[in-house]
């Protein structure tokens, strides 16, 4: 049976539980074992950078990590060579040291300052760390909010799909769909969502790719390893986000406020609608007009 960890602080090998947990969408699929490493350098990267270079990540810890405590306590099997996946008993272990993370569950909403005088970017970027472990649930339906506004008016629809139903149960194309273009929206750029780049572009549709400012130009070099280099956009969160605000506002700073709450109105109904937890609703600052 999967025990509680009973401490904050992760071992080597419970970081590298939860980073499986996190790029295999919490279920049982398989992954590469490239994939496993980039995600524990994206998630720790204090921990599985190499010394000396830490914009590279560092394999051999994590191979140790697989290799004894992950698998003599069942949590993962290799699927052939260099490929694993996460066993039942590995998800429900990860659920619950993700469950025992000071961000997990512990706060009613997200709470964030507005300073109206820096740029929309950077308040994207301040709701992103201010959600700690939620950041990829938060992206997702702050991405969503940014597209049904900007879409007032015309005949689109943009998809509500509970962040976690749609990652487990959907055959998506990407997050959202509108007419030809497929936005993808992570936290943690690895293969997979290169490849259902790729599957978009194949099928005529016109991928976004959607990253934390700090891994755009990794995942610009994942583009250009698939060979897709020119036919997609990929582009921050914080950018995208924050770009379609300014545009919104006709780059009006007088118009910042609004925007702002119409954003986290915006959001927070969205959210509201499809998910059952309500710490991921953005608490709505007092200078917000």
């Amino acid at each position: 049976m999967a025990t509680k960890a009973t401490s904050a602080v992760k071992t080597q090998g419970e970081k590298v539980l939860l980073a499986m947990y996190r790029a295999s969408g919490a279920n049982e699929e398989s992954m590469p074992y490239a994939d496993i490493v980039v995600q524990a350098w994206i998630d720790y990267p204090e921990t599985f950078a190499l010394d000396g270079y830490p914009e590279y990540p560092d394999a051999s810890d994590i191979h140790k990590k697989l290799y004894g405590y992950l698998k003599t306590n069942e949590f993962v099997e290799s699927t052939g060579n260099k490929w694993f996946r996460l066993t039942g008993k590995g998800i429900e272990q990860a659920r619950l040291l993700a469950d025992d993370h000071p961000d997990a569950n512990h706060q009613t909403e997200i709470a964030v300052e507005v300073d109206l005088t820096r740029p929309a970017a950077m308040f994207v970027r301040d709701i992103l760390g201010a959600a700690g472990m939620k950041a990829s649930v938060v992206a997702h339906h702050l991405v969503g909010a940014t597209l049904e506004i900007l879409l007032i008016g015309s005949n689109v629809d943009v998809a509500n799909q509970s962040y976690t139903a749609a990652d487990e149960l959907l055959p998506r194309l990407g997050n959202f769909t509108v007419n030809d273009t497929v936005f993808h929206v992570t936290m943690s750029p690895t293969q997979p969502v290169i490849l259902k780049c790729a599957g978009n572009i194949a099928s005529r549709q016109s991928p976004y790719l959607l990253v934390p400012e700090q891994f755009v130009e990794m995942s610009r070099g994942l583009t250009l390893i698939q060979g897709i280099e020119n036919q997609i956009v990929v582009v921050s969160i914080e950018q995208f986000v924050g770009q379609n605000i300014d545009e919104m506002t006709g780059f009006s700073r007088g118009q910042l406020g609004t925007m702002f709450r119409l954003l986290l109105e915006t959001y927070n109904t969205r959210v509201q609608a499809v998910e059952t937890d309500p710490s991921l609703l953005i608490e709505i600052p007092e200078n917000l007009s």
